[in-house]
């Protein structure tokens, strides 16, 4: 029997048809063949649904600024504007970041403060969103890179990320709150600025 699958192109996009290895028994060539079926599917899906938030997201002026920030693309801009769900109910970053379950919740018992492993507290869809924009800001951008680094000399890799997925919930922030343009990481500017795409406004560094 002959089974297809999906291929990914370098932009996300489904563009190759390949052929599940020969070498499989035959029950795992069809399930391999209906899991390509399943991700091209639900590819598709996703781009409707974000062709579909286009005309409500992407004239948003706060999407625009979380934009310019390293790290921060299209969908997790969506996600971040969206479940943040307005900035001004929250007094304060640290708000931000105890909600977006970037801090250990913490036990109190009589004067003795622990930290506590696996806080179900705050939203774990903001944690995901941050701790991607997190990665890909170390990835990209030398500045972020460079502060990791420092981090990893403190404390272990994950530990070490989850402190930069704090600081750019914070940067979101204080964007959100003074309405203001991204303008750099700890007083330092951004060697590396992002390309002009799709509808976006143009760079606040233009």
């Amino acid at each position: 029997m002959y089974y297809s699958g999906i291929d990914l192109h370098k932009d996300n996009s489904f563009i190759t048809t390949i052929n599940v290895p020969d070498i499989l028994p035959e029950p795992y060539k069809l399930q391999m063949s209906l899991l390509y079926q399943q991700i091209s599917l639900l590819h598709e899906q996703i781009l409707t649904l974000e062709k579909s938030l286009h005309p409500v997201l992407v004239p948003n002026d706060d999407i625009e600024r979380l934009l310019w920030i390293p790290g921060i693309g299209k969908t997790t801009a969506f996600t971040i504007y969206l479940e943040i769900d307005g900035i001004d109910r929250f007094p304060s970053s640290k708000h931000v970041v105890s909600y977006c379950r970037l801090v250990p919740g913490a036990r109190n018992s009589n004067k003795t403060l622990r930290q506590k492993s696996g806080n179900k507290d705050g939203n774990k869809y903001l944690k995901m969103a941050f701790s991607d924009c997190a990665v890909r800001a170390i990835q990209y951008y030398p500045e972020f890179r460079a502060f990791y680094r420092r981090m990893l000399r403190r404390t272990n890799e994950p530990v070490a990320r989850a402190i930069v997925a704090k600081e750019l919930a914070r940067i979101v922030y204080y964007i959100l709150k003074s309405k203001d343009n991204y303008r750099g990481f700890k007083g330092q500017p951004i060697s590396r600025v992002k390309s002009l795409q799709w509808s976006r406004l143009a760079s606040p560094y233009a």
